[in-house]
């Protein structure tokens, strides 16, 4: 028997990847000051991350060639029900409001692009929870031309805990990703498998083998003691190589 559940990253632990969707990209833990993210095929290309004392994350600096090409800084209004994080790049400022009940639930999260600070680009809600965990919620995309795009997820966790599939619907209930999850027994996410349910489509540059058995795209990752992940790999039909490294420094 498997239950329908999800295990919740809290919003003030990881800021930078607030909505709920981000659920299958590890966030960060323990008291961090800095990290570094360096790509394997391109050494001259990282990434830098910079932290608070609550350790929130307050800039994000892009590297291309030796070169700083982007630096996103942020900053935080906690309202107790609401937290505001303002997401600046460059002149233009985007807006990430998460909303929590009496028991400091996620109910709700909006994202208003830099266009528009009146109307929400992004709106998650309808969250429902099982003994605590999320266990489904929408997803309302709007663009410029008021049309709505409405996704459902659902989540299936093993009974054991090791295991999370995250399923995502469209409006007609047609499946069209899914994404797997497996957990070590510290609850680290050691692996993402990513399927868009189109035997046609090219994940993350890897073009399926055959039609009828495509090769589905999965992340690997490696964690340090802290439980912050410290090298990460691609996994295809045909091979398994090195995509980043992280150096991380603690207070």
């Amino acid at each position: 028997m498997k239950y329908y559940l999800i295990a919740l990253f809290i919003f003030l632990n990881i800021p930078i990847k607030s909505q709920i969707l981000n659920l299958g990209d590890p966030g960060f833990k323990g008291n961090i000051s800095r990290v570094i993210e360096k790509s394997v095929r391109y050494p001259k290309s990282w990434r830098e991350f910079s932290f608070d004392n609550k350790s929130k994350i307050i800039e994000d600096q892009s590297f291309r060639d030796d070169k700083l090409v982007e630096d996103v800084k942020w900053n935080y209004l906690d309202l107790d029900s609401v937290v505001i994080a303002k997401e600046k790049n460059g002149d233009k400022v985007s807006t990430h409001k998460s909303y929590f009940d009496s028991s400091k639930r996620l109910i709700k999260y909006e994202l208003f692009s830099p266009d528009d600070s009146i109307f929400p680009s992004i709106v998650e809600n309808n969250v429902k929870y099982f003994n605590g965990l999320i266990q489904q919620f929408n997803r309302f995309l709007l663009n410029r031309k008021d049309t709505i795009f409405n996704e459902f997820y659902r989540y299936e966790y093993s009974q054991d805990k090791t295991s999370l599939i995250i399923s995502e619907n469209d409006k007609k209930n047609h499946s069209t990703e899914t994404i797997t999850l497996k957990f070590d027994k510290k609850g680290n996410q050691i692996s993402k498998v990513i399927d868009y349910n189109d035997p046609s489509i090219v994940v993350t540059g890897v073009r399926p083998w055959t039609k009828s058995k495509r090769d589905k795209y999965r992340i690997d990752c490696k964690y340090d003691k802290f439980g912050n992940w410290i090298k990460s790999y691609a996994v295809t039909k045909f091979c398994k190589y090195k995509i980043c490294t992280r150096e991380i420094q603690y207070r």
